[in-house]
């Protein structure tokens, strides 16, 4: 229903078709629903029955579809994952073997990141001589009330200063 409003304050006509104006008629007014037009209707609901293996349609296993989706690049590096996912499918379902195929891959890299970011932090070690690497700062350790060094924690000391954030220097040979 459509009211508009005249601009003065009256309200000008009402739409009497109703919320169904542009609604589009199965078969038209004028002619019947013929044989043909059954036949139709009985093989599209035939057609919306689906079986099973329908209900998840794996598009990535197919080639073409693969091919087209991904580059040659993406292609071979998804072999590893494939391979693996293919093993899964053998006692799994679908939906498993994908998800374990996830969890592992990305499992695998997040390990080699972490590996990758300790190897780096602790050899490649930042000192006064070079801006390169992780800087570092050592803190002193907590001292508690019973330990032998209590409460002047002498091993940690710093006498000077220059004891605080030395990189180093004090030890360089220049």
């Amino acid at each position: 229903m459509k009211w508009s409003n005249g601009g003065d304050g009256t309200k000008k006509h009402y739409i009497i078709e109703g919320p169904y104006r542009t609604h589009q008629w199965r078969v038209g007014l004028s002619s019947e629903f013929q044989e043909a037009d059954r036949l139709w209707r009985k093989q599209y609901l035939k057609d919306q029955v689906l079986a099973p293996k329908d209900l998840h349609n794996d598009m990535d296993r197919l080639p073409e579809f693969r091919k087209a989706r991904y580059n040659l690049i993406r292609r071979v590096a998804r072999m590893p994952g494939d391979a693996l996912e293919g093993a899964f499918r053998g006692f799994m379902s679908s939906q498993v073997a994908l998800l374990s195929r996830l969890m592992i891959t990305r499992g695998l890299f997040v390990w080699a990141l972490g590996v990758g970011v300790a190897f780096y932090v602790t050899t490649q070690e930042s000192d006064w001589t070079r801006f390169q690497g992780m800087r570092i700062l050592d803190r002193t350790h907590a001292i508690y009330p019973g330990h032998p060094e209590w409460p002047h924690n002498t091993s940690q000391k710093r006498e000077k200063p220059s004891d605080f954030g030395n990189r180093g220097f004090e030890h360089s040979t220049i």
